[in-house]
């Protein structure tokens, strides 16, 4: 792969690496795939790219609801973002497949749910309660996940999440 960006190592020196760093700069891009099968935690090649990536669970889930957004790189660059529903939706869910060695990533991904559910809930619960909608189509292991993960919000955005969901 190459866009100007340096190759981040992965932790473990048996895996590829699946993550970028553009020069001077402080943006990283992470390259990330439709986990599909039973999970392995190994990168899966992705021979368009000629690159590795991330396999992640629900990927699909995520991506099916984008929205246009700017990075602010030199002038800026367009790019497609998760719609940040899913994306809270989705973190939760995230949240409950990592290993009890992953604790700290864990807490980041209920922290940055938190605080976009309640943006979320103060500016469009519209966009939340469509987002559980989809979930519920989804259904099985997510709203399992996400119905674990719900009971570890902080208790404002629970008694929110009550108020405009149920």
């Amino acid at each position: 792969m190459n866009l100007g960006a340096l190759e981040v190592p992965a932790l473990n020196p048996k895996n590829s690496s699946t993550q970028y760093k553009l020069r001077n700069e402080q943006y990283y891009i992470d390259i990330l795939a439709p986990e599909i099968g039973k999970p392995s935690g190994k990168p899966v090649y992705i021979s368009q790219f000629n690159t590795y990536a991330t396999p992640l669970r629900f990927l699909d889930y995520l991506l099916e609801e984008i929205e246009p957004a700017v990075m602010p790189y030199g002038v800026g660059v367009l790019v497609n973002v998760p719609n940040p529903a899913r994306f809270a939706l989705h973190k939760l869910v995230v949240s409950q497949g990592r290993t009890l060695a992953d604790k700290i990533k864990t807490q980041k991904d209920i922290n940055q749910a938190s605080q976009v559910l309640e943006v979320l809930f103060d500016s469009r619960p519209g966009a939340v309660i469509a987002a559980f909608t989809a979930a519920e189509f989804v259904g099985g292991r997510f709203m399992q996940q996400l119905g674990v993960a719900l009971k570890l919000l902080p208790k404002h955005v629970q008694c929110a999440w009550k108020e405009w969901i149920g």
